[in-house]
């Protein structure tokens, strides 16, 4: 740690006022004031991080294609994996430079190259930011590193085993693209899929996006890229209450800024950004925690598109297409073919649902669950001499969000919709809540990962059980 307090100092970074701690029953680091609080007022500049330690793309390949010697084998790798026909899924055809690699995948080679090639770099330029890839944790509690029994009941009940295996399937052909590349930029290191998972562990829990900054749009910034890893900055943990910090950028670097609550903590209290409205079950997955009572909690499924539960009596492929063309029409109005519920929502839809469902999930709905009984029908036209075709719902075409919504408020005044709605997002709950049930034995491992997989079996309950007790009353009426 020392190491890299010194190395920050001396390349310009500016944290007098704090602390970095590692408490033994985490994983990584965390800020904490070092001195008394009560003076400082709000909007008070913290700490400052410069330009100059930020890990971007264009600063990798600012380094990697100057005659700087030690980075030499990274500009070889990048020049290498751009020529290569097999990785043309990792070019960054947004950019006027075509032969540019994603933001992402940079940044992961780059990560992978300091961590796992230090022999190779010692001494030379490129090992500039050794002090800060040394305390980058080891290990991470996401769960693509999860494999023991009961985590993975865990992950069954809670929905994350099937995203996890997606993912571990998609970093795996990375891998396997990338394998001869990172050979030569490795040397004689070993080239193993675990560690371009640790890359892309380290990448998602610390990497910021400028573009996100609420004001980035107003100031005049000299950065070229969206991604950055800010050493120092990535160091402050997550709330879900008040943030006693926030990050400022400004054209020199990066700060961490006082908030109104700062002046009411004690020396040695922890530092906490927001890093955003985010669920348990993405807090999982991309970082590996999860928050007791999480004020965002929100739960997804599959739109429940009533077509694919009806008995096909020979016309399954009718139906096919009416299922095809529901989640394309949910597609044209923006919406994914997805619904999610939450815990707290300001209501944008009126009616019973609207403390826990949103205006895009009630559009789903909607589409998911009318049908020929509803006279919303598929039908076919003739628009500059060819078929195409539409749907309709009482004789009117719907082409938008708009009409759709028009018709649904002028057709669901006996509240049938709404009670149809209800019907279908009860009998998801209650599928999700059956596989929640699960037990994992006595005598529970007390891993952290574990303890924050229960924390998530929990709070997905407590939300569904709360779901389905409003469901229930409106079905009742």
């Amino acid at each position: 740690m020392e190491l890299f307090n010194q190395w920050a100092v001396l390349n310009g970074a500016n944290f007098d006022l704090l602390d970095l701690s590692s408490p033994a029953e985490a994983l990584g680091n965390r800020l904490v004031l070092s001195k008394d609080s009560r003076t400082i007022a709000e909007d008070f500049t913290l700490a400052f991080v410069p330009a100059n330690l930020m890990i971007s793309r264009s600063r990798i390949y600012e380094l990697g294609l100057s005659n700087q010697i030690g980075f030499k084998p990274l500009r070889h790798c990048l020049l290498n994996i751009a020529r290569n026909p097999d990785c043309e899924m990792f070019l960054d055809f947004s950019q006027d430079d075509q032969t540019m690699i994603t933001e992402r995948i940079t940044i992961m080679i780059f990560l992978w190259w300091q961590k796992y090639c230090q022999d190779s770099i010692a001494n030379t330029e490129a090992a500039f930011w050794q002090s800060y890839i040394n305390i980058l944790p080891e290990s991470f509690n996401t769960p693509i590193f999860l494999n023991d029994e009961k985590s993975l009941t865990l992950l069954k009940a809670t929905h994350l085993y099937s995203q996890s295996n997606a993912k571990l399937e998609k970093l795996t052909t990375e891998f396997t693209l990338l394998k001869t590349h990172l050979q030569e930029l490795s040397g004689d290191n070993a080239v193993e899929l675990d560690r371009w998972l640790w890359a892309d562990a380290v990448f998602w829990s610390r990497i910021l996006s400028f573009q996100s900054a609420s004001d980035y749009n107003d100031l005049e910034l000299p950065y070229a890229d969206d991604l950055h890893l800010v050493p120092l900055i990535d160091f402050c943990n997550h709330t879900t209450d008040e943030p006693s910090a926030r990050w400022h950028l400004t054209p020199s670097g990066m700060e961490i800024r006082s908030t109104s609550l700062t002046a009411s903590l004690s020396p040695g209290s922890e530092l906490f950004f927001s890093y955003g409205r985010k669920s348990n079950v993405e807090l999982m997955f991309i970082h590996g925690f999860c928050v007791v009572d999480n004020p965002d909690e929100s739960i997804m499924f599959p739109a429940p598109i009533v077509e694919l539960k009806e008995e096909n009596n020979g016309l399954a492929k009718k139906l096919e297409i009416i299922v095809e063309y529901k989640r394309m029409l949910m597609l044209s109005f923006g919406v994914k073919p997805v619904v999610e519920v939450f815990k707290n929502l300001e209501p944008e839809i009126p009616g019973p649902f609207g403390s826990f469902i949103n205006l895009d999930s009630y559009i789903v709905l909607l589409i998911s669950v009318l049908g020929e009984d509803d006279k919303f029908i598929l039908t076919e036209r003739e628009i500059d001499g060819e078929e195409t075709l539409f749907w309709e719902w009482n004789g009117e075409v719907i082409s938008d969000p708009l009409a759709l919504l028009k018709v649904a408020k002028s057709e669901d005044e006996d509240l049938r919709l709404t009670k149809a709605i209800g019907t279908v997002l009860l009998d998801e709950v209650r599928k999700r809540l059956e596989d929640l049930y699960v037990e994992i034995g006595d005598g529970v491992d007390e891993s952290l990962a574990l303890k924050y997989l229960m924390i998530l079996q929990d709070s997905q309950e407590t939300l569904l059980k709360a779901i389905e007790e409003t469901i229930a009353v409106t079905l009742s009426k």
